[in-house]
């Protein structure tokens, strides 16, 4: 494992343990891997960059003795720990915790690489300073802005599904993206089916569709949805704290394809960046959907129930149906490898933000297309692992970036808290991101006369808007 998938590991942990909603975590996710990729592209064997720089121009000259691999370990530990460091980021209660655990675990790291005083000090004040750089050119970006959303009573809208809670950061859509786009809506999709007005959309056949499927597939006791099918909802779950959350999940993906290439560490910084990168945005678009249009959909937990509200001859109330996602078993049960637990004494839920778009599909489709065009291929044979306690030792095994990404965002309808449309349209704006950020940053210096193929996958059709 190089050591950007180390630095990687260690982000996850802390991700573990802070929890969060998936916007901050790729924010943190892609400020690490810019820094890392800033500082082992300056510090390439050959002395020259291999890669077009993010942070630029920048004041940050290292000096003869700086290493590359510690300067980078030093950069993804001041990110980590300003970020950790954070209350808007991370709650009180936890910051010495994970402060003190990010410490051990970079001390290890950094006493594993050796080196001489004289290079560790060089190394830490160029890894600092473009850490630094990389934080300060996201400070003004809109993280911390702490506005709270009660949803609302009118049909269709989003409201809590649990009591005493809100929509959660209502205002991240309006962050400035990583990737400098412009305008800033330039990828946001159509509203559901294209409809303008809530009214419109409930009382659609395609709503009347798109609710009948979710209420059959995704709730906790149906017949219809198969074994396969529950354990795919489950698999890309990993919504719970203590998991490494949905982006953590594809970062996972991104350290076993860099290692199964034997990318140089050069090509695998600037993998883990444009991955990163892609996500973060991915987020942004995303948030802008579900909380910044005139529909802002609730859950099919809330649709369900509710559907005698919502004007449509076409579907049917069940004031008690319930999604299969569901929390961890209560203490005492246990799950055996590759099966999902009992249904005694757990919880269900839904997330607490608007349902459209899918931010999984969207997280997903991003991560597929920066990571194909990155690597010039969708041909891709790897097996991947999940985090959700729900699915314990279940591995599933993909041949292409993008089956992967189609498969993570139908799972939200197999667990009961997305419809389709959702997943469709997450995927195909987290494909445009994607693409993107790809074909614009970290781009190659002095490129080869002969570019890589690129094959492509089953978003050939869309044409970026």
């Amino acid at each position: 494992m190089d050591i950007v998938s180390q630095c990687n590991e260690i982000y996850l942990q802390m991700v573990r343990q802070a929890g969060g909603a998936p916007g901050p975590i790729s924010r943190t996710g892609a400020m690490l891997h810019i820094a890392m990729f800033e500082v082992i592209n300056a510090l390439a064997p050959a002395g020259v960059p291999t890669y077009e720089t993010y942070l630029n121009p920048i004041a940050c000259i290292p000096g003869p003795d700086a290493l590359q691999r510690l300067s980078a370990i030093y950069a993804a530990r001041h990110i980590l720990m300003t970020v950790s460091g954070d209350a808007h980021l991370v709650p009180g209660a936890k910051r010495f915790e994970i402060q003190t655990n990010l410490d051990a675990s970079f001390g290890t790291l950094l006493n594993d690489e050796g080196g001489s005083n004289v290079q560790h000090t060089a190394s830490k004040d160029f890894g600092e300073c473009i850490a630094q750089a990389m934080i300060n050119s996201r400070q003004s970006d809109g993280y911390d802005n702490a506005t709270t959303y009660p949803g609302s009573a009118t049909p269709g809208q989003w409201r809590p599904t649990q009591p005493g809670t809100s929509g959660v950061t209502p205002k991240w859509g309006l962050l400035h993206p990583f990737g400098q786009w412009s305008p800033n809506k330039k990828f946001r999709p159509s509203l559901p089916a294209g409809f303008e007005t809530m009214s419109e959309m409930l009382a659609s056949p395609e709503y009347a569709a798109q609710l009948n499927e979710v209420k059959l597939l995704g709730s906790s006791d149906s017949t219809h949805r198969t074994a396969e099918q529950t354990q795919i909802g489950f698999f890309w779950a990993n919504d719970l704290d203590g998991t490494s959350k949905p982006p953590g999940q594809l970062y996972t993906m991104t350290s076993i394809i860099a290692q199964q290439r034997n990318l140089t560490l050069e090509e695998s910084a600037r993998l883990f960046a444009l991955a990163g990168m892609a996500m973060a945005d991915a987020a942004i678009v995303a948030w802008d959907v579900k909380y910044e249009t005139g529909i802002d959909l609730w859950r099919p937990e809330s649709a369900v129930r509710e559907a005698n509200s919502d004007g449509n001859t076409h579907t049917g109330a069940d004031p008690f149906w319930q999604p299969l996602s569901r929390t961890a078993p209560q203490r005492g049960m246990t799950s055996t490898p590759g099966q999902v637990m009992s249904e005694t004494s757990v919880t269900r839920f839904s997330p607490p933000f608007p349902a459209y778009v899918s931010g999984h599909a969207t997280f997903g489709a991003a991560h597929a297309a920066a990571m194909r065009v990155a690597l010039g291929t969708d041909n891709i044979t790897f097996t991947l692992t999940t985090e959700d306690p729900n699915a314990v030792g279940v591995t599933r095994t993909f041949n292409s970036l993008m089956a992967a990404a189609l498969e993570n965002g139908r799972s939200r309808v197999y667990l009961g808290v997305h419809f389709q449309w959702d997943g469709d349209n997450g995927f195909l704006a987290g494909t445009k991101v994607g693409k993107f950020v790809a074909t614009n940053f970290f781009k190659q210096l002095n490129p080869p006369p002969v570019p890589m193929l690129i094959t492509e996958s089953p978003d050939t059709a869309v044409t970026e808007s």
